[in-house]
């Protein structure tokens, strides 16, 4: 690790994320192209539960150097990420696990935000990636076009739940256009 990594580092285990980030953001040129420094950057904003922040350093850290994958605190934080509330930060952090670190678990569960999430925004974001990656059979498209149809607030989302639900061809779509 670089000087300036090994400092946040022992910032970071002296318990002061706040100044780990202040120590590595005094010195942002110099740590541009420094994944260890990039990768205590994300440790540091994990800690402070900055979630974009930490994921944008981490896939910084992780496109410099692709065997940082290795380290348990970046798996932990980036499993961390995945569960909290904010579904944009979990996808972000599904998407690294996924993508660097081949997590096969993070595939399953961002089918899972796609097909059954209670934001209609993080869900449809979720099976944008999901799509992307081949995972569109993974998605259960039932329940993620029944919560459209329920939690459509306007008469055009609801009309597009629909049809969606329509084209499925799915008995199981019957009671919840029924109730529509």
């Amino acid at each position: 690790p670089s000087p300036l990594a090994e400092k946040a580092a022992g910032k970071l285990e002296q318990g002061d994320p706040g100044a780990a980030i202040k120590t590595l953001e005094a010195a942002k040129d110099e740590i541009v192209d420094d994944p260890s420094a990039q990768l205590q950057l994300g440790h540091a904003h994990a800690a402070k539960r900055n979630n974009m922040a930490a994921l944008e350093a981490y896939r910084r850290a992780l496109a410099l150097d692709p065997a940082l994958t290795a380290d348990p605190a970046l798996r932990a934080n980036l499993d961390a990420i995945a569960g909290d509330k904010d579904g944009m930060a979990a996808i972000g952090a599904l998407m690294i696990s996924i993508e660097h670190l081949q997590d096969e678990a993070a595939r399953g569960r961002l089918a899972e935000m796609a097909s059954k999430h209670d934001d209609m925004a993080v869900r449809h974001a979720a099976a944008v990636q999901a799509k992307e990656l081949g995972l569109a059979e993974r998605i259960d498209w039932m329940s993620s076009y029944s919560l459209d149809l329920t939690q459509g607030e306007t008469c055009k989302v609801r009309k597009e739940a629909v049809a969606k639900l329509r084209a499925l061809g799915d008995p199981r779509a019957v009671p919840a256009l029924d109730k529509a």
